[in-house]
């Protein structure tokens, strides 16, 4: 991706960006309050556990023409905390989104909800049982917790939407996707094992596609058109 920014945006065809490189390590005590994270693009991995911290290490990197015009991205972006009663969020600002990467990981309460926006980016979720509202990332790859409550994870994509389940472990019983129904503007996907339910709802414009690997099943279609589009 970075080489086709380059060619278009910054710097002639075949030449190399350069790049500057910034870490951060919070950690907070989220309680019972939700956790919002939005990246200009990157990755995500985040742990569940029986916790109510949330421990992140985050890596920003940006691209320029050189090395000045890659540390001038990087000082320009900035990481933004805000709290209230109900919220935690973590919000990296650019001043362009396409010349910045985050990768983020850590750890996170097993059953706090998530909000996540991570434009173009790939997600993954270990032990959660929360509920989990992602918006642009293509793919998530998802292991949910054995104990907690039923997880719902909705996703709002500009295409193409892929849920990673991860495999059972020796003796436990796999995921089903039971059904997966499209209507206007929405697909639902519902997934079940052992008596627990995983819902997945994807919005997004017509014939955004939502594709479901790692649990036999229906395969999932795209959404449809709105009546009157």
């Amino acid at each position: 991706m970075w080489a086709g920014l380059g060619c278009l945006l910054l710097v002639g065809c075949g030449a190399e960006l350069q790049t500057a490189t910034r870490t951060y390590d919070r950690a907070v005590d989220l309680g019972a309050r939700a956790l919002v994270l939005n990246t200009p693009g990157g990755t995500v991995d985040l742990v569940g556990g029986p916790t109510t911290q949330v421990s992140l290490a985050m890596r920003l990197e940006a691209r320029g023409r050189n090395q000045r015009d890659a540390q001038r991205v990087l000082a320009a972006t900035t990481l933004d905390e805000a709290q209230d009663s109900a919220l935690y969020q973590f919000v990296v600002t650019a001043p362009r989104d396409e010349l910045i990467q985050a990768e983020v990981s850590g750890t996170i309460p097993r059953s706090a909800p998530l909000f996540m926006q991570v434009q173009e980016g790939a997600v993954t979720l270990h032990e959660v049982a929360g509920s989990v509202t992602l918006e642009q990332a293509r793919t998530v790859a998802l292991s949910v917790a054995a104990e907690g409550p039923s997880s719902t994870i909705q996703m709002a994509v500009t295409e193409v939407a892929t849920v990673h389940l991860d495999p059972p472990a020796p003796g436990e019983t796999p995921w089903r996707l039971e059904r997966c129904d499209a209507e206007p503007g929405t697909l639902t996907a519902l997934l079940v094992r052992a008596g627990r339910q995983l819902e997945v709802y994807l919005e997004g414009p017509p014939q955004s596609r939502l594709g479901v690997q790692g649990a036999p099943g229906p395969p999932c279609g795209a959404v449809i058109a709105s009546a009157g589009s």
